[in-house]
Parts: structure tokens; C-alpha cells; sequence
């Protein structure tokens, strides 16, 4: 027997570790939730079309427990059925509705078959699906990763911990000034969060305006419908209503979260809501990007240690060795996303006319995009269950460096408005000696020996070390596990 090739990484190596984003971009969630889509569009013109038009004897007459009839069929979409049908018909939308019908036909006698897919063109229905099943990566992908965030801050934040230890903060690579291993960490992931939170909150927009997005089928065929904004109320805003998605009809509820119709659009969106988002994607890949490098810069000094596992090999020829493989497959992954994500951005940007396939095309690519994410957050929080602090390294190397409260010094003098305080610190601190400098050399050379400096000042400046020397109280954030609302604005 033989398996079918693994082309991907996505179903061969890192299946595992991607499978929970692109589990919504599988050809088969796409032809589910389009079904679901055209069966949320027939239950509004059943609800809809008797109450604007009640005195047309010869439309058809919609039963009563139409919305009964059509929750039973919407249950078990047959994928394999409307496979066949597209082998047929060469058109995935029109298997679909061919594949409604034949459901309405032997489970929901006198719902009007020809309704389906009336007014639509496929990209009606295709824009919908597609805006929901990215929305409900996104609300994955954003509450996955801030769970585990959580999880990694909470021991980050324990003022009892290891990881409140000071360390030696470095700019230009160079020793700077003290500072606190969760406070440099957290500096990172406040900006993570402040990206998911505006991922949290960001529009999706689809199309829905029949064949060149005016409408023209259904204010012809229904003239008594006579204004946009009836249109809008009665039908364009239910499709999305979450009550046309009861639960068990494979369309998550977070996926309806801030969708928002294009009022304003061709045969397709203008795709502006899907450019904003994957640049903030981006944005949010090149955030865990910086962050993983930090971790693996504060690995490679000795700050950070990683957790051997017994069974695991670093090297095949160095034993010893414990790489830091998760945040190096960070760094690979993330570029990779970020790649994909602004090629599908530039290009759906990029419509010929009223519509050309080039849309199509690339956002069937958003899986790959996804792909790649899910393998970047699983391999980020990965790594962070391997490392812990090393407090006793990080203490002595901010001992062999007094030098930092250099910075206090000069600026209490400054104060008190001594002649040159800057200068004078700068000499001292960059003199050339034979050792390096100490701390009491610092106190008895340097600071017992300015003049005009109160003895309040001057006691202080005696007294202080470099681990005393934090600044303002590091208060971490109140970062809550929020899961994505989802917001009812389709009244």
C-alpha cells in the first residue's frame, strides 16, 4: 500500500505543529462553509421576501416551518457529493447550489428550490466564506497565542521568582545600566499584545452585490423592494446574523466577528479590510520575530539556560550541545509569512475591470500564510516551556561592571548644577587602568571626593549598588485571556 507524498511541510514534517490555523483553509472547510453560505441566504429570502412582498399570489408560498426544515438540511454537508457534482459541472459554486436543491428536494419539501442562489453571482458567496474563515484564523490564531503568553507572563511575573533578577542591559551591544530580565521580556510582549489587541478589533469586508456588485438581478426581479436601505436592513445585514449559523452548521461564531458588506465594490471586494489585516499580521510576525531573537541573544549570554530532554540530540557529533532550534525555527518561519502575506496583500490589490482570477488564486495562498504562523507560535511557546533564568550569572556580570551607576552620579551632581558633572564622570569612568574598575574604587576616588555635593547626596550615592539601581518599579501589565467577541452589529 502505498501513502500519498508529503510535498508540504505543512502535511509532512510540521503538520502537527501548523495543522490548528490551516485546519480552516482545507478545500473541504471551504466547500462547507460556502454551503453554509448559500443556506443562510435562502432561510433570509424565506424570512424576508413574504414580509415585503404579501399580496403576489403567484410567489411561491413558503411553509411555516420553513426555518425547521431548513436546519436539517443544513446538517452533514455531503463534501464527497459535491465533489462529484463539480466534476460535472466544472463550477465549484454551482455544485453547490445543485447539491441544495437535491437536499430541499428530499428533506424540505416547499422550500422554493429556485430560490437558491437567487440574485447571487459565485463571488457573492465565495467573498462571505472567504471573510469568514479568515476571521476565524485570525480569532485562532490571536487567542492561542495570547493564552499562551499568558501562561509564559505568569511566571515571568512572579516578584518570587528567578526571573525578577536584575541583569545588565546593553545598548549597542555595549554594557548600558541595570535592568530586570522581566521587565526587558516583558517590553516584548507588550507590544505583542498591543498587536492582538488591534487584530481583535479589525473589520473583515465581503462582497455581496450580485454580478458587478450593483444589484441589478434583484432590484429588477423585486421592484417593490425599492430602496438600498431595506435592501441593506432586511437582507444584506441577516446574511451574517449569527442566527443563520445554529450551532452544528460547521461556521464558528467568531468567524462572524466585525464583518462588515463593501457597500462599494466590483464582481469583487476592494479588498482593503484584507490588506490592513495581513499587514498587521506582519507586523505581528515581525514582533515574535524580535522577540524570539532576544531570547536567543539573552541564550547565547548565558542569561537564559535551556532545559535539556534526555532523549533529544543537539549534534550529531557534539554531545553536549542544546540548540536553540524553536526560536531558530522562528526566525525562518516568520520571514516566510511575512513574505507570503505581502505578496497575497500587493496582488488582490490588483483587479483588471469588473473582475479578473487573479484574487482567486493567491488568497487560496492565505493557507500557506497560516501554514507558516501556526508553525511560528507552536515552535515560539515551545521553546519557552525549554529555558529558565540563570540568576546567579546575571548578578555576577552586573557586579563586574559598577561602572553603570556612573549614569546616578553624574546626574545627582547635575542637580545640584556642578560645574562639568558629566564631563568629570566620563574621565573617571573611561580612564585607563591596569584592572578593572570596582566599586569602591568608584566611591573613594570618584564620588567622596566631589566637591559641593550636599552629604544627603553624597551619603546616597555611597550607598548605592548596582543591583539598587532600577529606576521606577516595574508594575507588568494586567494582561487577561480575552477571547475575540463577537460583536452583534447586524440589527
Amino acid at each position: 500500500m502505498t501513502s500519498t507524498p508529503k510535498l508540504s511541510i505543512f502535511d509532512g514534517r510540521y503538520r502537527n505543529a501548523s495543522e490548528w490555523l490551516t485546519k480552516w483553509f482545507t478545500e473541504d472547510e471551504y466547500i462547507k462553509v460556502r454551503y453554509q453560505v448559500e443556506c443562510a441566504w435562502l432561510d433570509t429570502l424565506c424570512e424576508q421576501l413574504p414580509q415585503c412582498i404579501p399580496d403576489d399570489p403567484h410567489m411561491p408560498q413558503v411553509p411555516s416551518d420553513y426555518n425547521v426544515k431548513l436546519r436539517l438540511v443544513r446538517a452533514n454537508c455531503n463534501v464527497d457529493r459535491i465533489r462529484e457534482l463539480e466534476r460535472e459541472t466544472k463550477h465549484d459554486v454551482k455544485a453547490i447550489e445543485l447539491y441544495l436543491k437535491e437536499r430541499l428536494a428530499k428533506e424540505a419539501k416547499g422550500i422554493p428550490q429556485e430560490w437558491v442562489h437567487m440574485c447571487l453571482t459565485s463571488q457573492d458567496v465565495n467573498s462571505l466564506a472567504q471573510s469568514i474563515i479568515l476571521s476565524n484564523a485570525v480569532s485562532t490564531l490571536t487567542d492561542t497565542t495570547r493564552a499562551n503568553l499568558n501562561q509564559f507572563l505568569k511566571a515571568v511575573n512572579n516578584p518570587h521568582g528567578d526571573w525578577y533578577c536584575e541583569m545588565l542591559a546593553h545598548t549597542h551591544g555595549q554594557p548600558a545600566i541595570p535592568t530586570t530580565l522581566n521587565r526587558e521580556l516583558c517590553n516584548h510582549t507588550a507590544r505583542i499584545y498591543t498587536t492582538l489587541k488591534r487584530l481583535d478589533t479589525m473589520e473583515l469586508s465581503y462582497k455581496f452585490g450580485g454580478a458587478i456588485g450593483n444589484w441589478a438581478a434583484g432590484v429588477f426581479a423585486f421592484p417593490e423592494i425599492n430602496s438600498v436601505d431595506e435592501w441593506h436592513k432586511r437582507f444584506f445585514l441577516n446574511i451574517c446574523h449569527p442566527r443563520k449559523y445554529p450551532a452544528g452548521s460547521e461556521v464558528e461564531l467568531s468567524g462572524l466577528r466585525l464583518l462588515t458588506r463593501s457597500a462599494n465594490t466590483t464582481q469583487t471586494d476592494d479588498y482593503s479590510s484584507y490588506y490592513r489585516i495581513l499587514n498587521e499580521l506582519c507586523l505581528f510576525m515581525r514582533q515574535i520575530r524580535v522577540f524570539a531573537d532576544y531570547i536567543r541573544a539573552l541564550i547565547h549570554d548565558n542569561y537564559l539556560v535551556q532545559k535539556p530532554i534526555a532523549t533529544e540530540t543537539g549534534s550529531s557529533t557534539m554531545p553536549q550541545k542544546v540548540n536553540p532550534i524553536h526560536f531558530e525555527n522562528v526566525k525562518a518561519n516568520t520571514e516566510l509569512a511575512i513574505a507570503v502575506m505581502r505578496s497575497i496583500a500587493d496582488t488582490i490589490m490588483m483587479g483588471e475591470y469588473q473582475r479578473d482570477m487573479s484574487d482567486s488564486t493567491v488568497l487560496r495562498s492565505l493557507s500557506t500564510a497560516f501554514g507558516y504562523m501556526g508553525i511560528v507560535i507552536d515552535q515560539l511557546c515551545n521553546g519557552l516551556d525549554r529555558i529558565h533564568p540563570n540568576p546567579e550569572h546575571m548578578r555576577a556580570e552586573l557586579a563586574r561592571h559598577p561602572e553603570v551607576i556612573m549614569e546616578a552620579v553624574q546626574t545627582v551632581c547635575r542637580r545640584y548644577n556642578l560645574a562639568g558633572a558629566y564631563e568629570l564622570a566620563k574621565d573617571f569612568a573611561r580612564r585607563e587602568r591596569n584592572s578593572p574598575l570596582t566599586l569602591d574604587e568608584i566611591r573613594s576616588e570618584f564620588i567622596a571626593k566631589i566637591e559641593g555635593l550636599p552629604d544627603t547626596a553624597r551619603n546616597r550615592l555611597l550607598e548605592l549598588k548596582p543591583e539598587d539601581y532600577l529606576g521606577m518599579i516595574y508594575q507588568p501589565p494586567n494582561y487577561k485571556l480575552v477571547t475575540t467577541p463577537i460583536v452583534e452589529h447586524f440589527i
